[in-house]
Order: structure tokens, then sequence, then C-alpha cells
């Protein structure tokens, strides 16, 4: 009698505890596990990208908010950068005091996305990021952003940039920006760069004449005489080397500087 107690006992524990385990696979089953979390649902492009690369993880860390779509402009948001994709482009990073300059001056609305990640400049002491904005049209427009610590994160868009960059980039006449690129109030656009000698130096664009740049000395001249709200006007012409100094042309007469006596002469069209 007792023994068939203790059977009826045993049995109903086993089939308790067998009871319990049927259940929580149940459970674990119907509840989804926990998203990694280095990717969303989509597995999109960026998630990929950050998922497969502990360097870029590191540097930008945990994302922020969920992944962002505009037309074919995907981005993600992270504590410390952005990673933005295209079909065209791929997936780069932007990160810094770039960011914050791109978003201070128009973010991807103005300056489309990057087509680098950030990267070291030819001079080491400096970062950019190159960016391409596509047009309804197809027209692409390529700008950069440069950073140097000593002054700072800015923009050099479309005509401007190409000139900046054929005349050598941060190595080359016009040295690293020291402005963004903005527009005048008849429609030229420009930048000022700290110039390869140290004296300054400005990219002007204009309908009229194209892009030409002015530098040191002369431009220092212009610049009193009133730059291009002057009866000079806008530069028509990249500074040039004459019998013994320098000469810039512009709209309406040019300068020159003579290397012996550091004096700058004007001369005006009548």
């Amino acid at each position: 009698m007792h023994a068939r107690r203790r059977h009826r006992h045993v049995f109903a524990i086993v089939t308790g505890i067998a009871a319990l385990i049927a259940l929580t696979l149940s459970t674990a089953e119907a509840t989804p596990r926990a998203a990694h979390p280095y990717h969303t649902t989509a597995d999109s492009a960026i998630d990929q990208r950050y998922s497969a690369e502990p360097a870029l993880r590191q540097l930008l860390g945990p994302a922020t908010a969920a992944e962002q779509t505009d037309g074919t402009i995907h981005y993600r948001t992270y504590q410390y950068g952005n990673l933005y994709y295209t079909p065209a482009t791929g997936v780069h990073e932007v990160h810094g005091s770039i960011l914050t300059a791109y978003y201070r001056e128009g973010h991807y609305q103005k300056f489309g996305v990057p087509t680098t990640d950030e990267q070291p400049c030819a001079d080491p002491a400096g970062r950019h990021n190159i960016f391409q904005l596509t047009a309804a049209t197809g027209a692409t427009t390529t700008s950069g952003f440069y950073w140097r610590e000593d002054l700072g994160a800015h923009s050099i868009v479309g005509a401007v940039f190409t000139k900046w960059a054929a005349a050598g980039y941060e190595w080359g006449l016009y040295g690293y920006p020291t402005s963004d690129t903005y527009s005048t109030a008849t429609g030229a656009t420009f930048n000022h760069f700290l110039g390869n000698d140290k004296a300054g130096a400005s990219i002007y664009v204009t309908a009229l004449a194209g892009a030409n740049g002015v530098k040191g000395r002369i431009r220092d001249r212009w610049i009193s005489l009133g730059g291009e709200y002057s009866y000079l006007g806008y530069p028509e012409s990249d500074e040039f080397t004459v019998t013994g100094g320098k000469r810039s042309n512009f709209h309406g007469g040019y300068i020159t500087w003579m290397a012996q006596t550091g004096q700058t002469a004007v001369y005006r069209y009548y």
C-alpha cells in the first residue's frame, strides 16, 4: 500500500516537472529574442557596416535613434557621430567638429552625403570629409569640410572647391579655409583662406569671370578699398607675376605689388 502511494507521489512530481519544462519552452518560443545592439530588424547597409567594424563602433559609440530615411538618403545618429548611406555613395561616417559644422551649415539638404569617412589631410595637422549633393536633374556638387585645430572646421563648396583643389588643396596656393563658403548680395560665392604664405587669400566665383584667387598684400589693399563693393569690383584673374612683383586684375582696374618696396599701387579703368 505504502509503495503504491510513493509511486503515485513520484509520478506526480515527474509529471509536474515535465509540464513546467514544456511551459518554459513554449514561452521562450513565443517571446522574440532581444535585438542585437548593433542591428535593426531591417539589417540595413548602415547596420551591416557598424556591426562588422569594431573600430567604427568604438569611434561612434551606441546608436541614439532609429535609422532615418529621406528619399535615397539614409542616416543614423550615434553618441559621437553619424553614418550616412546612399546606393551611389555607400556608407560613410562623419564625427566631431566636422559633423558640427556640417549640421551648422545645412546638413545633407545643402551638401548631400559624405563620399569619404573623415580622413587625415596631406598636412597631418588637418582632417577632412568630402561630400556630394545630387540635384533632381542628376547634376552633382562636390564640397569639402576641412578642419585644423587652430582654424576650426569650414566648408568649401562647388566651384570654389574645384578651384581650390586644382591649386593644390591645403598644400597649395591658398592653404586651409578660414571661413565657410558664403554668397554675396550680387550672387557671387567666396571663401577666405590662410594662404600658403600665411598672408591671407580668397577665392571668388562670379558668373561673369568664373573662379579667381586674390592673395596677400594685393588682397589687403583691395579689401581696404571696399573689396567687391569698391570701384574695382570682383577679381577677374588670379595673381600673376610681373616685372618686379605681382598683379591681380579686377573688373574695374588692377593692383600691383612690388617685391623690392613692398608697396601696392591701384590702377582704375576709365
